[in-house]
């Protein structure tokens, strides 16, 4: 891990203990259990990457310290997380959690009093074959598969009943950290299994490792930004999905408008798009709504049917109401694709129909 990395670790948790921060408002359980899960995984990466701490502590060791940080930072995460939504704690999961210190401290003192190596850094390390290092990594290893795992699951809970879009982005960015975290363990297996039979796949493991560990990490320092910054973000995220809205909808009309008439009035310009989507939202889908009534009101006979359109009768909430004209836009989008596609890959489909028919 770079040591470089550690400057937004360092920055993270003297803004989480900053007084005018939104956690130090409360001095509740939770509070402090999120500051101190930042506050172990910023020391967890210092201690695994810092060489100038490998000059005092044997790297064997020093990659023990950082097996102890992670757990812990993990194990206060699901704390909190169980502690503000009062869920229970899967029995599998404490067992792990047990298992794991309890071997932990039997390693470490089995390690203290074994003469040990001298290593290069904490790399060189991870090829190290004695079985009591080897216990100590698949212990480390298969804890904080369960503890991700279970973290996993309870952030995705929360991003998903989240009302406040800031709120969704924060929890869809430490989800996806600690999906990365996960998927990066079965990686971590696959290196030691390559160590221990002395394959040539160990470097190959262990680069992938380091790269998702470090695409894990960013995800968790994006979920501590600031709520000024979030907010900022979820401006833009929410300006974006309007911008998209546009366009399926747009797609929508476009396939509507050979059914029906045009409209007696312009539709909104490209500036109007970009200054005021809310605004060519709203025509758009009063555009489409009008004209999937119209489709409706003609005869049976005279009706030209979309095969996805759809009338809308119940009332529903504009947001729900924007999701299903999105929805029917995208089954539309679908077909039309599919229909290219076969056209493609079944260029003579068309010829041979119409050589039939005559």
């Amino acid at each position: 891990m770079p040591t470089l990395l550690l400057i937004p670790f360092i920055a993270t948790i003297i803004y989480l203990f900053l007084p005018q921060h939104i956690l130090s408002r409360s001095g509740s359980r939770a509070t402090w259990l999120i500051r101190g899960f930042v506050f172990f995984n910023g020391l967890a990466f210092w201690v695994g990457s810092d060489p100038l701490l490998s000059n005092f502590l044997n790297p064997a060791l020093q990659l023990a310290l950082r097996f102890f940080f992670l757990e812990t930072c993990y194990v206060l995460a699901i704390a909190a997380l169980h502690t503000i939504k009062r869920w229970r704690l899967p029995r599998i999961v404490i067992a792990a959690i047990i298992g794991f210190y309890s071997l932990w401290l039997i390693s470490v003192l089995v390690l203290v009093q074994t003469p040990l190596p001298s290593f290069a850094n904490t790399d060189a390390t991870l090829e190290y074959t004695l079985p009591i290092f080897l216990l100590l990594r698949i212990a480390a290893a298969t804890s904080t598969l369960f503890l991700l795992a279970e973290l996993t699951r309870c952030l995705y809970r929360i991003w998903q009943d989240d009302q406040f879009l800031a709120g969704r982005l924060r929890f869809c960015f430490f989800t996806i950290g600690a999906a990365l975290a996960f998927v990066n363990r079965f990686f971590v297996f696959a290196h030691i299994g390559a160590v221990i039979g002395a394959s040539e796949w160990s470097v190959f493991f262990l680069a992938i490792e380091k790269n998702i560990n470090f695409a894990a990490t960013l995800f968790f320092v994006l979920g501590c930004l600031p709520p000024g910054i979030m907010k900022r973000l979820a401006r833009i995220v929410l300006y974006l999905d309007q911008q998209r809205a546009i366009l399926e909808l747009a797609i929508l009309r476009a396939a509507l408008f050979h059914l029906t008439a045009p409209l007696p009035w312009p539709l909104p310009n490209w500036r109007t798009r970009l200054d005021q989507p809310a605004y060519v939202l709203y025509s758009l889908m009063i555009d489409v709504l009008d004209r999937l009534s119209l489709l409706e009101s003609l005869p049976p006979s005279a009706t030209i049917y979309l095969d996805v359109a759809e009338v809308i009768h119940a009332p529903l909430a504009p947001d729900e109401l924007l999701e299903r004209l999105r929805q029917m836009a995208r089954r539309h989008l679908l077909t039309q694709v599919g229909m290219r596609l076969r056209r493609l890959f079944n260029p003579f489909t068309r010829e041979s129909a119409t050589a039939r028919a005559g």
